[in-house]
């Protein structure tokens, strides 16, 4: 086939010579590694491609990630481009720490007879993967018969340790404690009344392990019974009895029953690895399993009793992994609502003990990214985000937190921003109530000027936040909306729904309540500016940088700051107040210095914002040339929103310099983060 030739497969077409992708004729957003990539796997039709071959054709030095990130990331980019779904795949097939290999037979020059074999050989293969993938099991807390509400805590417990134990394999999946929670409450009542059919089908399991237990004196009985999902049958129900001191004896039991009874595949070293006790003592699984009863709870006050609760735990055994786990996931809850650096600390010793105690436990991944992004350290955040979704793919928080970290990333490669809202989908389709999901969407859909988007995330967030808290609570709906009235246009909307959010967030104990004020505030400012009303835009920075100052601890305070001494240069500068503009744009350039490093990112304050709102204070001062550089940073660090910056009137004097057109045209030409129609979830 001659190198400059299309390929052809089903109704795509790679156009080699241009480097372009198209369906049907139209084109389809690559970025050209990700073409190259499925241009070399696409020349080898039927054949292994090598993840070292991969590596020695394509990959050279990467700036940000290694190349199994880089890999990993391309491949999904790949499979979003073309429609299909990793689990049954029509185009690339993963061979599991091998390589890929191209499904459909292709072609050169129109040669249709091979594209229309291309179904039965896609058929072929989704049978085989139906038949070949891996089972999923879901257990459900265990219920306690006794009557001693004392020993509630073993309901946890016993379903945590066959989950742990049953997770080491690689014969099968535990769908996570958080999604059977999730979907057991949709399901009141007793388990006898149980439809185990359904609820199986909605944590997308093949099994479901129920039951429950008696304490009488020392004598314990556990009855589990296992239903087969697809036939809604129950299919064993297993008896198991023992002595209360000897319970881990008697847990080890029924995990070999149930590896015999699903006829799971175990090698040599996972028969180890699943006959590891993680304690000995007692007192200290009791401890380990109230603590995990507690931090399901999520509320602050529910950490605190965690908190205790694991740290018992380890002072009776200090090896302990799954209470070092929870301890440091208790510990970055705790962040989340109370900001307080110590609590990151203890969280990244505890996780990265739990880790090294026990390289198969799944738990410390997805808080290690979150830990790792916070303190900035966004390859390692990565590495242990990629870790969690292999070991927990149904864990809403491991999909979230790693899209943070390809959103954050995005300050240095605006071509992850795809990678950020797959995730961020994900985790919506994994949780659909968690509420953080729907803010980061928003503002990420914001950047890339997709206003309608933007706008259905948000509002999406303001009913959630309408039914209740949540787990976790957010904040931010109409402040989120506010800014996109303003990018419309539409100032009077901006300026309601601004105000609407200051007085919402006035009542708000929310730990992102200072930051959200702050931005609201910079937003009415930069709706004042515009109409021309530079007094009540002076007033409303004014506001937002008192916030900054009476809140030093709030998060991405540096970047606040930045934001709201940007909005004063430039309302000082619109007023003639070229003095004091000069010396707060001075100030705001200062603080950036700092504020460019890695960190969470802030809804109006991310560093593309940053930079925007700089280059609006020089173009006030009429230092075009400083604002261009700025235009140039914002773009560099994500700012794609090609719609506003050609209309937005404060950069209105840079229309007729070449370098804004030029500017323009990059933004134009860089794709975009996409979202399938039906990817919004309603």
């Amino acid at each position: 086939m001659p190198s400059d030739s299309p390929i052809r497969f089903a109704a795509f077409e790679l156009q080699l010579e241009t480097g372009e992708l198209r369906k049907h004729g139209r084109k389809i957003k690559l970025p050209p590694k990700s073409f190259r990539l499925l241009a070399l796997l696409a020349g080898r039709p039927g054949q292994l491609v090598t993840r070292d071959a991969i590596q020695r054709e394509l990959w050279g030095a990467d700036t940000f990630v290694d190349f199994e990130h880089g890999l990993n990331f391309c491949i999904r980019q790949i499979r979003s481009a073309l429609g299909e779904n990793a689990k049954k795949p029509r185009f690339i097939e993963t061979l599991p720490r091998r390589g890929y290999r191209f499904i459909p037979e292709v072609s050169n020059h129109g040669d249709r007879q091979q594209i229309n074999n291309t179904p039965t050989v896609i058929a072929e293969v989704e049978s085989k993967t139906e038949s070949t993938s891996v089972p999923a099991v879901a257990l459900l807390e265990f219920e306690n018969l006794s009557g001693d509400r004392n020993i509630d805590w073993l309901a946890v417990g016993i379903a945590e340790t066959l989950a742990t134990d049953l997770g080491r394999l690689q014969s099968v999946r535990v769908v996570t404690s958080d999604r059977v929670r999730a979907v057991r409450q949709q399901s009141s009542g007793p388990q006898s009344d149980v439809d185990y059919g359904a609820l199986g089908r909605l944590m997308d399991a093949n099994w479901l392990v129920a039951g429950s237990y008696q304490r009488d004196g020392n004598r314990l009985r556990v009855i589990f019974r296992l239903y087969e999902v697809g036939t809604n049958q129950m299919v064993r129900a297993t008896k198991v009895d023992g002595t209360w001191r000897g319970i881990f004896r008697l847990q080890d039991r029924m995990v070999r029953e149930l590896i015999g009874v699903l006829r799971l595949t175990v090698d040599v070293s996972e028969k180890h690895r699943v006959t590891i006790w993680q304690t000995d003592q007692l007192e200290a699984y009791e401890q380990y399993s109230r603590g995990r009863s507690k931090l399901y709870v999520m509320g602050k006050g529910a950490l605190d009793e965690a908190l205790i609760h694991f740290e018992r735990a380890l002072a009776l055994d200090p090896s302990y992994a799954m209470a070092h786990s929870g301890l440091g996931a208790t510990h970055a809850m705790r962040f989340v609502h109370r900001s307080d650096m110590n609590d990151l600390l203890q969280a990244k010793s505890h996780l990265e003990q739990a880790s090294q105690l026990d390289r198969e436990l799944a738990e410390p991944y997805p808080w290690l990214c979150y830990v790792y992004m916070r303190e900035g350290k966004l390859p390692e955040a990565m590495t242990a985000g990629n870790r969690a979704i292999e070991l927990l793919p149904d864990f809403v928080q491991a999909h979230y937190f790693l899209a943070l970290v390809y959103f954050l990333s995005c300050e240095s490669d605006p071509g992850n921003y795809q990678s950020a809202a797959n995730h961020l989908l994900q985790a919506s389709r994994v949780k659909p109530n968690w509420q953080p999901t729907w803010f980061v969407l928003s503002l990420l859909a914001l950047l890339n000027g997709n206003y309608q988007r933007a706008e259905e995330f948000a509002m999406h967030l303001m009913e959630l936040t309408k039914k209740g808290p949540g787990e976790p609570g957010f904040i931010g709906a109409e402040t989120l909306l506010g800014m996109v009235s303003l990018r419309r246009g539409n100032f009077g909307g901006a300026c309601r729904w601004f105000t609407q959010s200051l007085e919402t967030l006035a009542s708000s104990d929310h730990m992102y309540r200072e930051g959200l004020m702050a931005v609201s505030n910079c937003g009415l400012g930069d709706t004042y500016l515009r109409e021309g009303k530079s007094e009540m835009a002076l007033a409303a920075y004014r506001q937002a940088w008192q916030i900054v100052q009476e809140y030093p601890t709030i998060v991405a305070q540096d970047r606040h700051s930045v934001r709201a001494l940007a909005g004063l240069a430039a309302a000082y500068a619109a007023q003639g107040d070229r003095v004091h503009s000069k010396k707060l744009l001075s100030q705001a350039l200062e603080k950036l210095v700092q504020a460019r490093r890695p960190q969470s990112g802030a809804a109006g304050a991310n560093l593309a914002d940053l930079y925007y709102a700089i280059s609006v204070a020089h173009v006030r001062a009429e230092n075009t040339v400083e604002a261009l550089d700025a235009l140039e940073k914002a773009v560099r660090a994500g700012w794609l929103d090609e719609d506003w910056t050609e209309r937005d009137s404060e950069l209105r004097p840079l229309l007729g310099v070449a370098r804004f057109s030029e500017l323009l045209q990059r933004i134009r030409e860089f794709p975009k983060a996409d979202w399938p129609q039906s990817a919004f979830v309603a």
